[in-house]
Parts: C-alpha cells; sequence; structure tokens
C-alpha cells in the first residue's frame, strides 16, 4: 500500500477526523478568525504570532477570500509619536462570510 493510500485510510477513521480537529492551528486560521470576527492591525495580529500581517492577507485574498482594508493612525512609543497602518476585515457579504467560514471548519452562525 502507497503512503498516499494509508494517510487516505487513516483521514476516514473517527480517530484521526478527531485529531485534525483538534490540531493546533496555524498562523493563516487564527488571523482569518479574527477577520472573521471583527479586524486587526499589523500590532494586533504580532500578539497572536503573526509577524507579517500583510502576507497573510494576500495569501487569503489569493485563495478567495475577500478582505476589506483601511489606513489608520495609531500612537508609537517613538519620537514621531504616530505611524500609519492598514486595519483588516473580512467584507461581511453571505457569499464571502460562508467562503471563510467553510475555510475555518466552522459552520456559518450567522455572526
Amino acid at each position: 500500500m502507497t503512503e498516499a493510500k494509508k494517510m487516505a485510510a487513516l483521514l476516514q477513521t473517527d480517530t484521526a477526523t478527531e485529531a485534525l480537529k483538534n490540531r493546533t492551528p496555524t498562523k493563516r486560521h487564527v488571523v482569518l478568525l479574527a477577520l472573521a470576527n471583527g479586524s486587526l492591525n499589523r500590532f494586533e495580529a504580532e500578539r497572536r504570532g503573526d509577524h507579517c500581517l500583510n502576507s497573510t492577507v494576500a495569501e487569503l485574498r489569493h485563495s478567495g477570500v475577500s478582505i476589506v482594508d483601511e489606513w489608520e493612525t495609531v500612537p508609537t512609543r517613538g519620537a514621531r509619536g504616530e505611524t500609519r497602518v492598514k486595519r483588516y476585515w473580512c467584507d461581511p457579504g453571505p457569499k464571502n462570510m460562508a467562503r471563510v467560514w467553510a475555510m475555518l471548519g466552522e459552520p456559518n452562525d450567522g455572526r
């Protein structure tokens, strides 16, 4: 039996399905969930483990998720006192949100 067939057989078991559900979420999953439930800028994403939010957003957009962005000014500790960053969130349209919840593996609960 090839490795691919072994993996396919394993994935059909309840144990494997549960293991996949309980796996550690990826950075992409964490960011997408945050964008689906609200919004993020790069500093907020850093606290969630994403050091390059714009690249993660580009990946999500490439996979078909519509993400809206807007420039905002946030305070800093530096000499300038503030900096411009983009705030991102998922387009709230029903088709987009259905895609988002499907990618997250969660039911579309109308949030």
